[in-house]
């Protein structure tokens, strides 16, 4: 795991150990933050407790104004809370080694509030760029069972975190992609084309995609 990466696992092969594997196997990666759905928060901190080689204080963030622990430690935060302005800023300068995205496919939209909250949003004529908390300057472990190839400009947040140096433009993307087409009312950006490409750019700018009869 160098910057980023997409684990894109079929759904039940395991992709909440895969990526406390990555920890066990990297001793930099000593302050994490988790982002996930809320249902799921505690079940990181069980799965944490089990796999984790080496165990450090973990704990979920349920308040706007967390007090985020010094030193070593596995923090789990839900999309609700992580979106609100103090917290996001409470989270930003928390100083973290790697941030986990679970569900990423819930950021899909970028211009929804989570999105931007989780994945940052893109730089416009108006006003700069907002980097969320993918934008700090550590590593980024995004999961998602749904790799969303149906609609392929559901990808774009995800992939302009992956590879910037790649997918470089929106509309380059949903053109490419998307087949974008006027249709009278507006730009339809519901449509699919050279899927092949956009799946080999993908793996080789760090997805990893396996199904159950793969393995």
């Amino acid at each position: 795991l160098s910057k980023g990466a997409i684990l894109a696992d079929e759904v039940g092969l395991g992709k909440t150990i895969e990526a406390l594997g990555v920890i066990n196997m990297d001793s930099s990666l000593a302050r994490v933050l988790v982002v996930c759905p809320s249902v799921v928060r505690r079940n990181w901190l069980r799965e944490a407790a089990r796999w984790l080689v080496v165990q450090r204080p973990m704990g979920i963030i349920d308040s706007d104004s967390p007090e985020i622990p010094v030193g070593p430690c596995l923090m789990v935060v839900g999309y609700e809370r992580a979106r609100r302005p103090k917290c996001l800023t409470a989270l930003r300068a928390g100083g973290w080694d790697l941030l986990i995205v679970d569900e990423v496919h819930r950021c899909k939209d970028p211009k929804s509030l989570q999105s931007r909250a989780v994945l940052g949003s893109v730089r416009t004529r108006e006003r700069e760029a907002d980097s969320g908390l993918a934008g700090i300057d550590r590593r980024l472990l995004m999961l998602s069972g749904t790799p969303m190839l149906n609609r392929p400009i559901e990808l774009w947040p995800m992939a302009r975190v992956l590879a910037p140096e790649v997918f470089t433009s929106f509309w380059g993307f949903a053109r490419r992609y998307a087949a974008a087409t006027q249709n009278g009312y507006g730009w339809d950006l519901t449509g699919a084309a050279h899927l092949d490409e956009l799946q080999s750019l993908l793996r080789s700018n760090g997805m990893i995609r396996r199904l159950k009869k793969d393995v």
